[in-house]
């Protein structure tokens, strides 16, 4: 019995039935005496198990407080690297070029100068994207500023108000050095040139031959130096024979942009 409580109890099992089996000798008294210990026992091993118990849950609570703010943290950068993704792709994603005209049209209001090129940037006045294309512009007309001539059409749908187009990309064309800003009432000279994206530039040489069509943006919105703007520079500085055409990123021009539908910046 000793054996069986210490394999039970191996911390005072033992002294506790040596005990017992001392007194039980004495009659009733030492069962009364053996009855108690058993009581003992199994009250010490009962709180032995709660506290057992308490410990797995604390544990496991400590676990999941600890896990909770981990599992949070890693669904918080699978959902910023989504955003991030989807930000990216849609900024590499080109516009509609359009079939643009291989020769200058005949029908066109456009001004041709008939002594170097002619450049020509059709634009949305409210399209973020511009922004962009209207900065690299300056950096062309910053290298190459007397050896071509360079225009801003505006589209204007029908229907819109006067300042429509008074916006700080608008004012932003103003201020680019050499460069012709004009409003395209009713997107007539846009069709014309079949410009579908806003940034959509084309360059035709004295002759009226188109030598260059796209985009001169890396992508939507983002400037500096890039493969566009330098085939652009190439045909400007060597007047290449092959003509070249690019990706255009940007807004449609004809439509609501994408990025922002809000009205005409303030004065």
């Amino acid at each position: 019995m000793a054996w069986r409580c210490r394999w039970l109890w191996p911390e005072r099992g033992f002294a506790i039935w040596r005990s017992a089996i001392a007194k039980a000798n004495c009659g009733i008294s030492g069962i009364r005496h053996l009855f108690r210990c058993l009581s003992k026992f199994w009250m010490a091993r009962a709180k032995q198990l709660r506290n057992a118990e308490r410990r797995k849950i604390s544990l496991k609570k400590f676990h999941l407080a600890f896990r909770s703010p981990v599992i949070a943290a890693g669904v918080w950068l699978v959902l910023v690297g989504i955003g991030i993704t989807l930000m990216v792709g849609y900024a590499n994603i080109p516009g509609d070029e359009g079939q643009t005209p291989a020769h200058w049209p005949p029908n066109t209001k456009i001004s041709q100068n008939q002594g170097r090129p002619t450049l020509i940037m059709f634009a949305h006045p409210k399209c973020p994207c511009t922004r962009a294309s209207l900065a690299e512009l300056a950096q062309v007309g910053n290298a190459f500023g007397g050896a071509f001539e360079a225009q801003v059409w505006f589209i204007k749908p029908d229907g819109t108000e006067s300042d429509w187009t008074n916006t700080s990309i608008y004012r932003q064309a103003l201020g680019i050095p050499g460069v012709a800003v004009h409003c395209d009432a009713g997107g007539t000279e846009t069709t014309r040139f079949h410009a579908e994206t806003s940034g959509q530039t084309v360059l035709y040489d004295e002759s009226g031959k188109l030598i260059f069509h796209g985009g001169i943006t890396i992508s939507r919105g983002h400037a500096g130096d890039n493969a566009a703007e330098g085939e652009l520079l190439r045909l400007l500085q060597h007047r290449s024979a092959r003509p070249a055409r690019t990706q255009v990123y940007g807004c449609p021009l004809f439509g609501q942009c994408t990025l922002t539908n809000a009205p005409a910046d303030a004065k």
